[in-house]
C-alpha cells in the first residue's frame, strides 16, 4: 500500500529515535520477496543499462541466504501475486508505470535511476528453488499475508516497505536498509552462535514517541497521510498537519499528523474529528466509509500462507467477485512460483502490464515483438476458460462475438498507453478445457509451444534439453524483431549461452582458460555510452524469452525450463557485439576449448536449420567486413567431442530431476557411438542446499 513520506520520516528523523539495535539470529524470519530481490540487485552494483547480469544476481542471492543459514535464521519468502481485483489501486499503478517508463528512458542516457532487469524475478524464484528456501507466491498482493504470517510465527518481517511501520507486528520489523547481512558476527562466548546486526522497529516504540498513543490509531494515520488506496486531498480533507508539529521542514507533515492523532483515544473519535474539516459539499458519509475500508486493510487475522508452509496446502483461489476463475490445477503451481502470476491479471482483470527496460524509446516497445507469444497465452486462458464454463467469458475481458481481448499497458514513446490485444486460439488445441490442460498429451502441449514460436521439433534434436527453449526463442526473435538483428547480435547471444554452460559444467582445465577469456570481456574496456541499437535488440530477446518461459509453464513444461541466470549477461554480450563489429570472430574466443567449440557449433547449427542458411548470410552486419561463417573452426573428431560433452553433462545430473536430459544424452550416444559401451559417471553437484 505504501505510506507517503513515512519511511523517510522514521529512518532519517534526527530528533526522534524509532529503532533499537538488534543482534538477529537463531530465529524464523518472514521476508518480503519482491522487496528483497529489488534491494539485492540495486545495492550490489550489478548492471542495469545492458539488460542485467543475472549470474551475478544469482551469486548475490546465494550469498544472502548463506548468511541467514550461518546464523540459524529460517526464512519464509512471500512474493506478490496478481493485482488487486477491485481496481482501487489502478490509478496509482498507472502513475508508477509512467514513472518507470521515463526512468528507463533516462537510464539509457546515463542517469542514476534504478531499473530492475527484465528476468530478475524469474532468476530469483529459480534460485530459491535450487537453494530449497521455503517460499510462496500469493494469489494477490503480499503485504497483508506477510504481516499475518509473521504474527502467527511470532517472528519479525524483513522488508523496506513503509506499510510494515503501520502493521501491528508482534515481533517487530527489520528494515533491509539496516540489515547488515554481509557482516555476519560471532557472539563472544564459548558458543559458535552467529548473528546479523540489525535495527528493530516496533509500533510500541513509535507510539511511545507520541505520548503513548493508542496503536490502533496507526492505520488511521496511514490513511490520512495518503497511501495507494486513499488520497486525502482528493477526498476534500484540507487540514494542514504541519500546524500541529513541533518540527519544521520535510518532517513537519508526518510529525504533525501523529501529534494530532495522539489526542484521541480511538479511531472512530479521530475520524469524526477529521470529517469536521472536509470541504463544503463533500459527501461525509462516503468519505467516512472510505476511511474505515482503508483502515481495515491493516487489520490482521489468520494467514493462509501459514498452512502452505506447514502442510504444503495451496492457497485459496476465492477472489471476491471472481469465484472459480483459477483452475484447480494451477493453484499448486502458482503458490510454488512455478507459474507466472500474470495469468491471474489476465483471467480476473482482462489486462496485463508490460515491464519497462533500458531500450530505444524512439522505437516501438520491445514488448511488441513478443506480443504473438502473449496472444497464445491469452488464447489458452480465455478460450479454454470459455469452454470450461460453458461459453461464459471472464467478467472483465472484452468480447466481440466469439473473440477475446486483453488490455495491455505498454509504452508508446515515453507515454503509458493501453492496447486492445486479441487472444489467439492455438491451432492444435481442439476443444480442450483450461481445467484439464495439464492432462493433455505432452506431444500436443509441446507442439502448441513450437507452433507459437514457429520452430520445428527436428531442429532441436541436437540441442541439450535445457537449451532448447532459448534456441527456439532466439530463432523467433531473429525472424520477428524490428529492426532486424545484426549477425553480431546473434553470435553474441549464442556465445553468451556457451559461457553460461561453461560456468555450469564441472571444472576442466581444458576449457577453463576459454571461460576466463570470455569472462574478461564482460569487465574490461567498459564505455559510458550505451549502444541503443544493441540494447533494444537484446531487450526484444529478453521479452520473447520471458513470454516463452510463461507459455511453457502454462503448458506444464513440454520443454525443459532453462536456468535463466546462465542465459544472459548484459555487459558480456554488449562487449561481444562490439568485438565482433571490429572484426573478431566468435571462434577465435573458443580456441583451445573443444567442448566450447562443439557447443557453439551445436547452437548455431540448430539456429541455421530453423531459419535457413540464406537468412543468416543475408542478415545485417556491423562494421566487420566478413561473416563469422567465413572462418569456421575445423573440429577434431566430432564423435569424440560429442562423447566428451555428453560425459560432462552426465556429471551434472542430479537423480530423477534430469530424466529428460538423460534421455537426450542416451539418444545422442546411440546415434554417434553405436559400437561403444557407455560408462556413466554419477556425480552430484556440490550445490548449497538450504
Amino acid at each position: 500500500m505504501g505510506v507517503k513520506g513515512l519511511k523517510t520520516y522514521i529512518e532519517k528523523n534526527p530528533k526522534r529515535c524509532f529503532f533499537r539495535p538488534c543482534n538477529f539470529g537463531n530465529s524464523e524470519l518472514v521476508i518480503d520477496g519482491k522487496n528483497l530481490y529489488y534491494t539485492l540487485y540495486f545495492e550490489s552494483g550489478l548492471d542495469q543499462m545492458h539488460g542485467g547480469n543475472y549470474d551475478g544476481f544469482e551469486n548475490v542471492t546465494i550469498q544472502f541466504f548463506t548468511a541467514l543459514r550461518d546464523c540459524d535464521i529460517c526464512p519464509y519468502v512471500v512474493l506478490d501475486g496478481g493485482s488487486d481485483h477491485t481496481d482501487k489501486k489502478l490509478e496509482t499503478l498507472k502513475q508508477r508505470a509512467q514513472g518507470r517508463i521515463r526512468m528507463a528512458a533516462d537510464k539509457s542516457r546515463g542517469s542514476s535511476n534504478n531499473i530492475i532487469p527484465y528476468l530478475s524475478e524469474d532468476v530469483f524464484k529459480q534460485c530459491l528453488t535450487k537453494l530449497k528456501v521455503p517460499f510462496v507466491q500469493c494469489i494477490a498482493e503480499a503485504d497483508w499475508e506477510i504481516a499475518a504470517l509473521a504474527n502467527e510465527k511470532n517472528c519479525p518481517v524483513l522488508s523496506d516497505d513503509s506499510d510494515f511501520y503501520v502493521f501491528n507486528l508482534k515481533a517487530g520489523f527489520l528494515p533491509i536498509t539496516y540489515f547488515k547481512w554481509k557482516n555476519v558476527m560471532k557472539i563472544i562466548s564459548r558458543s559458535s552462535c552467529k548473528f546479523i546486526e540489525a535495527q528493530q522497529f516496533t509500533v510500541q516504540n513509535l507510539c511511545e514517541n507520541f505520548n503513548h498513543m493508542n496503536k490502533d490509531l496507526l492505520p488511521v494515520f496511514a490513511t490520512l497521510a495518503g497511501n495507494d488506496y486513499f488520497t486525502p486531498s482528493t477526498a476534500g480533507i484540507t487540514m494542514r498537519w504541519e500546524e500541529f508539529s513541533s518540527t519544521a521542514g520535510e518532517f513537519a507533515r508526518i510529525d504533525g499528523l501523529l501529534t494530532w492523532l495522539s489526542r484521541f483515544q480511538e479511531p472512530k473519535e479521530a475520524i469524526t474529528a477529521v470529517l469536521k474539516h472536509i470541504e463544503y459539499g463533500q459527501n461525509s458519509v462516503a468519505i467516512s466509509s472510505s476511511l474505515f475500508k482503508c483502515i481495515k486493510e491493516y487489520a490482521l487475522s489468520e494467514s493462509s500462507t501459514a498452512k502452505f508452509f506447514s502442510k504444503g496446502t495451496s492457497l485459496s483461489a476465492d477472489i471476491p467477485g471472481c469465484p472459480n476463475v483459477l483452475p484447480r490445477w494451477t493453484l499448486d503451481l502458482l503458490t510454488k512460483g512455478k507459474l507466472s502470476s500474470s495469468i491471474i491479471d489476465v483471467l480476473v482483470l482482462g489486462r496485463l502490464a508490460m515491464g519497462y527496460q533500458v531500450e530505444d524509446s524512439a522505437l516501438p516497445s520491445s514488448s511488441v515483438t513478443a506480443r504473438p507469444i502473449r496472444q497464445a497465452i491469452y488464447g489458452l486462458l480465455l478460450y479454454g476458460q470459455q469452454q470450461s464454463q460453458g461459453d461464459t467469458a471472464p467478467d472483465k475481458a472484452s468480447t466481440d462475438g466469439t473473440e477475446y481481448f486483453v488490455e495491455e499497458f505498454d509504452r508508446e514513446g515515453v507515454k503509458l498507453t493501453s492496447f486492445r490485444v486479441k487472444a489467439i486460439k492455438p491451432k492444435r488445441q481442439g476443444r480442450f478445457h483450461l481445467e484439464t490442460l495439464c492432462e493433455a498429451p505432452k506431444e500436443l502441449r509441446q507442439q502448441i509451444l513450437l507452433d507459437t514460436l514457429n520452430v520445428s521439433n527436428n531442429s532441436l534434436t541436437i540441442v541439450p534439453p535445457h537449451l532448447q527453449l532459448p534456441v527456439c526463442v532466439t530463432c523467433y526473435w531473429l525472424v520477428n524483431s524490428k529492426p532486424e538483428p545484426h549477425q553480431e547480435h546473434l553470435w553474441a547471444l549464442l556465445l553468451g549461452m556457451v559461457y553460461g554452460e561453461l560456468c555450469r559444467l564441472p571444472f576442466e582445465e581444458e576449457y577453463e582458460s576459454v571461460k576466463e577469456q570470455i569472462q574478461e570481456l564482460g569487465v574490461q574496456k567498459k564505455t559510458s555510452e550505451l549502444d541503443l541499437e544493441v540494447a533494444h535488440s537484446f531487450s526484444q530477446w529478453q521479452c520473447c524469452l520471458r513470454a516463452s518461459l510463461h507459455l511453457n509453464q502454462l503448458l506444464c513444461l513440454p520443454l525443459t525450463e532453462p536456468e535463466c541466470a546462465r542465459l544472459y549477461c548484459g555487459t558480456l554480450v554488449h562487449r561481444l557485439v562490439s568485438e565482433f563489429k571490429e572484426g573478431i570472430k566468435p571462434e577465435s574466443l573458443l580456441v583451445g576449448g573443444i567442448i566450447p567449440q562443439y557447443l557453439f557449433k551445436t547452437l548455431s547449427d540448430a539456429v541455421r536449420d530453423t531459419v535457413g542458411e540464406k537468412f543468416i548470410t543475408t542478415m545485417r552486419k556491423g562494421r566487420g567486413k566478413e561473416s563469422p561463417d567465413q572462418h569456421r573452426v575445423q573440429y577434431k573428431s566430432v564423435d569424440d567431442i560429442s562423447f566428451r560433452f555428453a560425459h560432462l553433462m552426465d556429471e551434472m545430473k542430479d537423480g530423477d530431476d534430469e530424466k529428460d536430459d538423460n534421455a537426450w544424452e542416451e539418444e545422442r550416444y546411440r546415434n554417434i557411438h553405436t559400437t561403444r559401451t557407455r560408462h556413466r559417471i554419477k556425480h552430484r553437484d556440490q550445490k548449497y542446499k538450504y
